[in-house]
């Protein structure tokens, strides 16, 4: 009978102890299950954004490379303009543009007309006074019909003669001043061609700085993704856990 009741002590001593580490494992497999459902949340969560973030980040690098494409295409265009400014003013600049001869040339035609225009006025005063007057103003005496005459024909003919002269003179400073015309046009243009210049070399700078943002932007870009790269840590270490957990089922 002691036996008997030793053993029914012991089985139930045994019974107790089983049930207490079945409760155990029960509770921590429940405590795991929780965990892994806290995990695979988690990781769901993690790769949703991780996937917005990549898509987002392809987005943004192909917005990035068609920007850099555009501007090469543009750089190289404003690199075209900068060179045909140069060829046409260096063109240009081939001409002879010395004013000083020309300048020169037209200041003594001016004055030779004008010694010509005073003499002519000068000759008809002379034939308008023998042409009105018989009698000499200074000297009282009486002027011949015949000296009157040949003195005011000879005048005429020396009036037809600067008339002549002034009109070819008139000719010459015409010619001068249509090359000096010319030349200003030519001028002119030069400073329009410098001013193209510049603003040409203005905007092929600016599209390089341009350019070269850009591409730091790019290689930035690329190498420092830290909110993707962190979300990839964060990836890592979930599913790390979940491979524990899965373990210690």
């Amino acid at each position: 009978v002691i036996e008997d009741l030793l053993d029914i002590q012991i089985f139930s001593a045994m019974s107790t102890v089983v049930k207490n580490r079945l409760q155990v494992n029960r509770e921590g497999l429940e405590k795991n299950r929780i965990q892994l459902t806290s995990k695979e949340e988690n990781k769901t969560y993690i790769e949703k954004t991780l996937a917005s973030l990549r898509a987002n980040s392809e987005e943004k690098l192909k917005e990035l490379q068609a920007k850099k494409e555009g501007l090469e295409l543009d750089l190289k265009s404003a690199e075209v303009g900068v060179s045909n400014h140069k060829a046409l003013l260096n063109k240009a600049m081939e001409e002879d543009l010395d004013l000083t001869p020309l300048k020169s040339k037209h200041s003594k035609l001016i004055g030779f007309k004008a010694k010509m225009e005073g003499n002519i006025e000068r000759i008809q005063k002379d034939n308008t006074f023998f042409e009105t007057n018989d009698t000499c103003p200074t000297c009282r005496q009486g002027i011949l019909d015949s000296f009157k005459k040949e003195t005011i024909e000879t005048n005429k003919k020396k009036i037809e003669e600067l008339d002549g002269g002034l009109n070819k003179v008139s000719e010459q400073i015409d010619s001068v001043l249509s090359e000096i015309e010319k030349i200003d046009e030519v001028l002119t243009k030069i400073n329009e061609l410098k001013m193209g210049l510049s603003s040409a070399k203005s905007s092929y700078n600016n599209l390089a700085n341009n350019l070269r943002q850009v591409v730091e932007q790019i290689e930035s870009f690329v190498g420092s993704d830290k909110t993707t790269q962190e979300s990839e840590r964060q990836l890592e270490t979930v599913q790390h856990d979940i491979s524990t957990l899965q373990k210690e089922k």
